[in-house]
């Protein structure tokens, strides 16, 4: 290991410069106290022993600042359901419970349409989720473009299309605790249309909690609302951030070997009755504990700089403990 290395290092070179400090003791019986070189002051070799210290000092906070939390999936489900909002073979179309997988993005359910060929109505869906885990984040994330979308002749007086993905995710808490700081943190950045008939509108719902063994003091991640003006809107997003805090007070982190929970859904509904079509979707990547904007920077750099701070005293060191030439002078020829 890395700090075994340089202590070891370290002490080879306390134990060597030993070996050379007997043989200058040793040499001034023979030569003579006019051919001794000068010795360290006390106040070099203190300065020596505080160098040292501090580079071991030094270390250890690398160590101690490269251990980092890290979240990992347990087990994962989601089920996502399509209702087109009419009548048709093979609808409601439900898929699951099945795993959530962990890359990103990842569709479950792409470009699914229905036709009503009573009306001529079409509803249409995409719909994916995926799981996140890094040592600064955790959470579960949905691509661009999952969303629903209706389009009705008028008078069709059909239901809403409707789409629902519903997800249970559990986490274990490995290698370091997590937080602090702590938050609870959704980001849904939402665009699309609503037809113009009177009684068209879209709409959008999450409803999410984390819970753990630990008992730590999430917060309900409820948000809302339905649009029922005509025409197109972008940049209708659903998004919070709220820290999270100890009931004894202070910043709350979760500990090793805790076990966290994410369930809840998101649901979005689209009416459309002519004039136009009704849809709703996601317009960038979406989550629940963080979305991509909350994502705090990891900090390669530390490492190697604190190595940096490091590597100077003990180039210092080895400098000053360099091995000198033999204080014990070759006997001259008589």
């Amino acid at each position: 290991m890395l700090w075994w290395a340089l202590l070891s290092s370290c002490l080879s070179e306390e134990q060597g410069s030993k070996l050379i400090s007997d043989k200058k003791v040793h040499s001034l019986h023979l030569i003579g106290i006019g051919h001794g070189r000068p010795r360290g002051t006390q106040g070099e070799k203190m300065s020596k022993q505080q160098s040292i210290v501090n580079a071991l000092a030094i270390c250890i906070l690398c160590l101690a600042s490269s251990v980092k939390a890290m979240p990992v999936v347990t087990s994962s489900s989601t089920t996502i359901t399509f209702d087109p909002g009419f009548a048709v073979a093979g609808a409601p179309d439900v898929v699951g419970p099945i795993p959530i997988p962990a890359a990103f993005p990842n569709y479950q359910y792409q470009g699914k349409v229905f036709n009503d060929a009573a009306s001529g109505a079409i509803s249409t869906a995409t719909a994916g989720i995926s799981t996140l885990t890094r040592p600064d984040i955790f959470g579960a994330i949905f691509p661009n473009g999952t969303g629903v979308g209706q389009t009705a002749p008028a008078g069709a007086g059909l239901n809403p299309a409707r789409l629902r993905i519903d997800f249970n995710v559990v986490f274990s808490i490995n290698g370091a605790p997590f937080g602090p700081p702590l938050f609870d943190q959704f980001y849904f950045p939402l665009a699309g249309n609503v037809g113009g008939n009177p009684g068209d509108f879209v709409s959008f719902v999450l409803d999410a909690k984390f819970t753990d063994t630990a008992g730590t003091a999430f917060h309900d991640l409820t948000c809302g609302f339905i649009l029922a003006q005509p025409g197109n809107f972008e940049n209708r997003d659903c998004k919070g951030k709220f820290p999270i805090f100890d009931p004894l007070g202070g910043a709350a982190f979760l500990p090793v070997g805790d076990i966290v929970t994410l369930n809840g859904f998101i649901e979005f509904k689209a009416k459309d009755d002519g004039l136009g079509t009704s849809s709703i979707y996601f317009v960038g990547p979406s989550g629940i504990n963080p979305p991509p904007e909350f994502f705090t920077p990891e900090p390669p750099m530390l490492l190697l700089v604190a190595l940096g701070f490091l590597a100077m005293p003990l180039k210092r060191i080895a400098r000053k403990k360099a091995p000198t030439q033999s204080l014990i002078e070759p006997s001259k020829a008589s």
